[in-house]
């Protein structure tokens, strides 16, 4: 019994051995087991990991890629940033050399301008003492037109009063004249009549000059007046030559005969004119034979650029 019990105590030990180790494999198993879920999701977790390296691998060669094109890009913006470098200092060369010519030639314009300015102001003043001379002549003019106007006044009153009384001594003659009887006194009468009218023709004709008479300081007045009457009778030319062209281009076509001699237009200040006229130039007709015909003949002369010109122009 005692080696019974010692067989059963040491089967008993070896027993719970057992147990003991079955218990730390199962436990072993357990952790095992453990670890290779751990595992096993540490694959899945490798294998994203690895998926999302795959993926960032061809994201950095995409980025090597456009690092590249980046870089050559950069390059060809340098290139063109040191052209535009070198073109602005061309540029600002140009502009400086620019400005230069451009100060030079202000300067040059104000001179200009300044010695023009002058130039102009004098002229301006040089015209405002003629204007201021040409006035003073003008005023001078005007008092002598007016003096001469009242001398004018007084001679046509005085010729209004000399005519009432020849005709206040005529009328007195031809009553006196009518009172008489016989033929012989009649006779006498009349002749005295006549020599009285003579007498008082010849006092009014001898007495009129003494008013008329023109005064020595009036001499200048006198030969204004006569240049004036003049260009009168010049003004009343030209247009009674005028009024007769027209009068003529206007007859009757059966009017040939005649002739316009006169001057149209005369420039004194300029020393040019032209002169219109007609004359007849036979042309042939419906049966060859010749017809007078109106023309008319335009003479010109004058002076253009200081030189002499003459021109006739037929129509």
């Amino acid at each position: 019994s005692n080696m019974y019990k010692e067989s059963y105590f040491k089967d008993q030990k070896i027993i719970e051995q057992q147990r003991k180790e079955m218990e730390y494999v199962r436990k072993s198993l357990q952790t095992l087991s453990d670890e290779n879920k751990k595992l096993e999701s540490d694959i899945h977790a490798l294998n994203h990991l690895l998926d999302k390296h795959r993926n960032l691998q061809s994201e950095m060669d995409r980025l090597n890629k456009s690092y590249e094109t980046l870089a050559d890009k950069y390059k060809l913006v340098e290139q063109t940033r040191r052209e535009l470098e070198e073109e602005k200092q061309s540029l600002v060369g140009s502009l400086a050399t620019a400005c230069k010519l451009y100060e030079a030639k202000e300067m040059t314009l104000r001179r200009e301008l300044r010695e023009l300015k002058e130039v102009k102001e004098q002229e301006v003043r040089s015209l405002q003492d003629k204007i201021a001379s040409a006035d003073g002549k003008v005023l001078l003019h005007q008092a002598e037109i007016y003096k001469l106007h009242n001398e004018l006044q007084l001679v046509r009153s005085t010729n209004s009063t000399l005519a009432d009384q020849n005709s206040q001594l005529e009328s007195m003659l031809a009553t006196q004249g009518t009172g008489e009887q016989t033929s012989g006194s009649n006779r006498n009468n009349s002749s005295l009549m006549s020599s009285d009218r003579t007498r008082i023709h010849v006092s009014v004709n001898q007495s009129a000059p003494v008013l008329l008479a023109p005064k020595e300081e009036d001499a200048e007045l006198e030969q204004q007046l006569a240049a004036i009457r003049d260009g009168i009778d010049r003004i009343r030319t030209s247009v009674s030559s005028r009024s007769r062209f027209f009068d003529h281009n206007n007859r009757d076509s059966s009017h040939h005969s005649g002739s316009l001699n006169g001057t149209f237009c005369r420039d004194d200040a300029l020393g040019s004119s032209f002169d219109i006229s007609t004359e007849e130039s036979p042309t042939r007709g419906a049966k060859d034979s010749l017809q007078p015909t109106r023309g008319l003949r335009i003479e010109t002369s004058g002076f253009v650029q200081e030189q002499q010109h003459a021109r006739n122009i037929r129509l």
